[in-house]
């Protein structure tokens, strides 16, 4: 892997954990907003924040599934050629 790919992952995690911890910090404070003036406007936000938030971790999940189902790939495509290394015949 190339240092220019490792920043870029790099880049992506520290993105990714950001907005979590934004999604995640919106979603208490608007229930604490909610609780605490008693509105039913707030809950409603709350809500749609908690929504967020569930989607976001969902779609977090599914890319590393889809990445370790890549890699994963990958390690099988390298043992099929080894063992197909393996049993070349040369002919001579």
């Amino acid at each position: 892997m190339s240092a220019e790919t490792a920043a870029n992952r790099s880049r992506v995690r520290a993105r990714r954990r950001h907005i979590l911890v934004f999604l995640g910090a919106a979603a208490v404070a608007t229930l604490a907003v909610s609780i605490v003036t008693g509105s039913w406007t707030w809950l409603s936000i709350n809500l749609i924040a908690d929504a967020l938030l569930a989607a976001y971790v969902a779609m977090l999940l599914q890319v590393k599934e889809h990445s370790l189902a890549r890699v994963q790939q990958r390690g099988e495509v390298a043992l099929e050629a080894a063992e197909q290394a393996d049993i070349r015949v040369v002919a001579g």
